[in-house]
């Protein structure tokens, strides 16, 4: 369950932004990528974080940051009040959205902003989002739990899914994100831990290596679960049209740079959170 919450919240994070893009012609692996994008007015980055959904998703992070917390605090911690402090202020939306926005300014072409925005402004980009930021809240699990065997049922609808997941790659981008956020959170609270429960992060990344098959398997069925949640509501015809938007370069790009800012964020905080916990463990 604690590994559903963090997807979940993955999931919504960079699904929301997958069905952003326009199809467009895009720079090849080779080809050198611009200084800065978004060079002279910035705030159409902000009103993308805005209308994607994703600062209202951002602020769903810290009550899956506390549960797992949890289950590091019933292993040793003693100062658990001063570790929730120390993670609530390290781990708060408005920080994780300044390095998700500096990320974006830096490695989005301007006009491709402006693309997404068109995208968000149609009828059918304010539905998706709509649908993608209330399926990320953690309240939703039980009902997409409860009504993932009845929806399956649906074959048509499992195969577009997939197809979705297929052209996005959800499920092992999201993967990387619950364990960024996992790994973020073991290396703060590692010098508050006895040593026996204390875990390094070449045995963290070990452990990952190993477990990563399994969780795969796992978290392919979240993401059909959560899709087949959130899209619901959208007939055929919208779907595919979704589909068709997530197997675009552009889009699949941009899905890549989202990830990328948002793991750089969570890792941000987890480093600024371990420096804060020395100086309570030194204190």
């Amino acid at each position: 369950m604690k590994r559903l919450l963090l997807f979940l919240l993955s999931y919504g994070l960079v699904s929301v932004l997958a069905a952003c893009s326009k199809p467009e012609t895009v720079h090849t692996q080779n080809a050198q990528p611009p200084a800065r994008v978004v060079k002279g007015d910035a705030t159409i980055v902000d009103e993308l974080l805005d209308k994607a959904g994703v600062n209202a998703l951002i602020t769903y992070l810290p009550t899956n940051v506390m549960k797992t917390t949890d289950d590091y605090l019933r292993r040793g911690i003693v100062q658990v009040d001063e570790v929730r402090n120390i993670l609530n202020e390290t781990y708060n939306p408005s920080a994780l959205r300044t390095v998700v926005r500096a990320h974006l300014i830096d490695n989005l072409k301007e006009e491709q902003v402006k693309e997404m925005l068109s995208w968000l402004d149609t009828d059918l980009g304010k539905k998706v989002t709509a649908l993608e930021v209330v399926g990320a809240d953690p309240k939703k699990i039980h009902n997409i739990l409860s009504q993932y065997h009845q929806l399956q049922n649906n074959q048509a609808r499992v195969s577009m899914v997939h197809d979705l997941e297929v052209a996005t790659g959800s499920a092992e981008q999201m993967i990387d994100m619950s364990l960024t956020l996992e790994r973020s959170l073991q290396l703060a609270l590692n010098q508050l831990l006895p040593e026996s429960n204390q875990v390094s992060e070449a045995e963290f990344i070990s452990r990952e290596q190993e477990q990563r098959p399994q969780l795969q398997q796992r978290f392919n069925q979240y993401a059909e679960a959560i899709a087949l949640y959130n899209y619901q509501n959208l007939n055929d015809d919208e779907l595919n049209k979704y589909i068709s938007f997530s197997q675009s370069n552009a889009s699949q790009a941009y899905r890549r740079e989202v990830s990328a800012a948002l793991q750089k964020a969570v890792s941000s905080a987890g480093k600024k959170a371990s420096l804060k916990i020395a100086a309570l463990n030194a204190g």
